[in-house]
């Protein structure tokens, strides 16, 4: 009878020690998820969520958001422009007209946005661009080496001489992308040669459909 005792005494000792353990381990998870949440994964991407305070890049600055979007969320293009013939200037009725202008009217419309041009000062013209001042520079803007190597530039889209047009963007744009298939349209479509004959310019030979 003593051992019966004896043996169901054990027995309670080692069932009460085993859930003691069992408890134990079950806290010490939890405290370790709470304590450390940058460990834990997002269950619906897979993929491990920034720490608060990280250095993730808000979705409106210029280091997460491509110029496109940008100017697509604004709807408007911002063009620098300085007055000079005949890229703009104001005609007899006062208004303002213009190779460069009537092209970027064209391009705008198919990209759906609406042009706005603003007046720069031609020496400013890089300083202007990086502060978002303008989205792109659209004045006679010949193409030039330190051009090349400090502007993202569309293609050439008309000459003058020696001289080869183009427009400028922020040296990280993906804006000339879009520009140049719009370009490239108009040129398909003879409004460019068009609006070349009317300025007195000629179309620029990587955009000349007759050379093809």
């Amino acid at each position: 009878m003593k051992r019966l005792r004896f043996f169901s005494f054990l027995l309670a000792m080692i069932l009460c020690l085993c859930l003691l353990s069992a408890c134990g381990k079950s806290g010490g998870d939890d405290v370790g998820g709470d304590d450390n949440p940058s460990s834990q994964t997002d269950t619906d991407t897979g993929e491990t969520p920034p720490a608060s305070g990280s250095d993730t890049p808000h979705l409106d600055s210029p280091a997460s958001d491509s110029d496109m979007s940008y100017v697509m969320t604004n709807k408007t293009l911002l063009i620098g422009y300085t007055e000079g013939e005949p890229m703009h200037y104001a005609g007899d009725d006062g208004v303002f007209t213009g190779f460069d202008r009537e092209l970027a009217v064209a391009v705008c419309g198919m990209l759906s946005l609406t042009p706005e041009f603003v007046e720069i000062d031609w020496n400013k013209k890089d300083s202007a661009l990086v502060d978002r001042e303008i989205d792109c520079v659209w004045s006679a803007l010949a193409i030039t080496p330190k051009l090349q190597a400090e502007m993202c530039l569309s293609l050439p889209y008309a000459v003058s001489g020696d001289e080869a047009y183009c427009v400028a963007f922020r040296g990280s744009s993906n804006l000339d992308y879009y520009v140049n298939a719009m370009l490239r349209e108009l040129a398909q479509d003879g409004t460019l040669q068009a609006l070349c004959e009317k300025y007195g310019l000629s179309v620029a030979p990587e955009l000349d459909a007759t050379q093809k």
